[in-house]
């Protein structure tokens, strides 16, 4: 009798103990998933942005404005872009992981995913930071060379650095 109350224990055990491995991978899949999902969206936001910057420095070029340096940096930009969905590829190529292994390679996997995910951050940003530099060197105001006080021209006249 009281080895049959054990062995139900134990199984009772056992299946609470599957389920809440179940839910746990279960959401340790949902969060690798969100995360490569909005990193993919982030990279066609900058894949968009690139495409209208490229588009308006064909219409500055059009004009006859010199915008070979905005062009300089928007290549560099790209490059970016491209460096981070490499990352998040590697980053969405980590998220097949087995959850069915033991608790230490899950584990291990997860953590892994997570310095995948800080690095593919950290080069989204900076692709982000190189789109921001192409756009404020095309902005009128932003493109021209700081001037002193002393050079400073105003609708009366020019001043002087008294």
């Amino acid at each position: 009798m009281r080895a049959e109350e054990k062995r139900k224990v134990d199984e009772k055990i056992d299946s609470l103990r599957s389920s809440r491995l179940a839910e746990r991978n279960a959401k340790i899949d949902a969060y690798m998933k969100r995360t490569v999902n909005r990193f993919n969206a982030a990279i066609e936001r900058l894949l968009i942005l690139s495409d209208r910057i490229s588009s308006r420095l064909d219409k500055l070029s059009a004009q006859g404005i010199d915008e070979s340096e905005a062009r300089a940096k928007l290549q560099t930009a790209q490059n970016d872009v491209f460096e981070a969905q490499n990352k998040i590829d590697t980053l969405s190529a980590s998220t097949t992981t087995n959850l069915n292994q033991d608790d230490s390679t899950v584990r291990t996997s997860s953590e892994n995913f997570k310095q995948n995910a800080e690095n593919a951050l950290i080069s989204l940003k900076d692709a982000h930071s190189a789109l921001v530099e192409v756009m404020k060197s095309i902005k009128p105001g932003f493109n021209t060379k700081a001037t002193t006080t002393a050079d400073v021209k105003t609708k009366h006249g020019t001043t002087t650095g008294n």
